[in-house]
């Protein structure tokens, strides 16, 4: 368990991209991404971006609705998190450079950064990954990229979960993700999709938080394991990315 000097009061999750739309004004894609204000009992927050939706303009535009409405942006993130490599999660990277006017790390699994290639039913082939709109030398010249498999924490009471054990068979990957390939050493190989990871929140009263993005890795399977990380079985809330609503002292904010 990692140690905290300062516990966490509240998770402020504003949902700046989703195929779901709402209310009005905002803009709708096929892609996700959020930004995270966590608050301290001293006073202090961090923030962070979780994916980076998929390279539309939706994002810009719903970050500035969301400077209207909760005078909030991204100037004060912190860090970028990438919950795996498919486009729609992760396109955005470079334009989120320009919107804050400077780099700031960012941080994957390596897998996350490789090719991913779907086969349609016409044979025809797609990236689905990054290399559509940067290559991992690209990212590496502008920024520190922190490629991990294993836990890291990104600050007090703040952990990812690193590569999630696939030990339930109900969640094992089905349809359209087992014609997916990744590309290693130059050879192809089935993608497990090792890359998909979430983010916990241990909460000052003990209990946990869960911020998932697809999830590929299966919401029981992410469960359990965050269970075994933190040393907690009181789960508040686990997020998947549709999730809009709130519960108590964890607020999920359509902007």
């Amino acid at each position: 368990m990692y140690q905290v000097t300062r516990a966490i009061l509240e998770v402020e999750i504003h949902i700046l991209a989703d195929s779901n739309v709402r209310i009005g004004q905002v803009i709708g894609e096929a892609g996700f991404a959020a930004l995270v204000r966590v608050g301290y009992d001293d006073s202090s927050e961090f923030q962070f971006l979780f994916d980076t939706a998929g390279g539309t303009p939706a994002l810009k535009h719903n970050v500035g609705i969301l400077k209207e409405r909760h005078d909030l942006d991204l100037s004060q993130i912190k860090l970028i998190i990438l919950s795996h490599g498919h486009w729609d999660h992760s396109a955005s990277v470079l334009k989120v450079f320009e919107m804050i006017g400077k780099p700031i790390p960012v941080l994957c699994h390596p897998d996350a950064l490789l090719h991913k290639i779907f086969t349609s039913e016409d044979g025809e082939r797609h990236e689905i990954g990054i290399h559509e709109y940067y290559k991992e030398s690209e990212l590496e010249a502008k920024t520190e990229v922190i490629l991990t498999k294993k836990p890291y924490k990104v600050a007090d009471g703040i952990i990812t979960t690193g590569e999630v054990p696939r030990t339930n068979e109900f969640e094992n990957l089905t349809g359209h993700l087992q014609k997916i390939v990744t590309t290693k050493e130059g050879k192809e190989h089935p993608d497990q999709i090792a890359d998909d990871l979430s983010v916990s929140f241990q909460l000052k009263d003990g209990s946990v938080i869960i911020l998932t993005g697809c999830c590929h890795s299966g919401v029981v399977n992410t469960v359990e394991h965050v269970v075994r990380q933190t040393g907690s079985s009181s789960v508040v809330k686990t997020c998947p990315y549709k999730l809009v609503g709130s519960s108590g002292i964890f607020d999920v904010v359509l902007v």
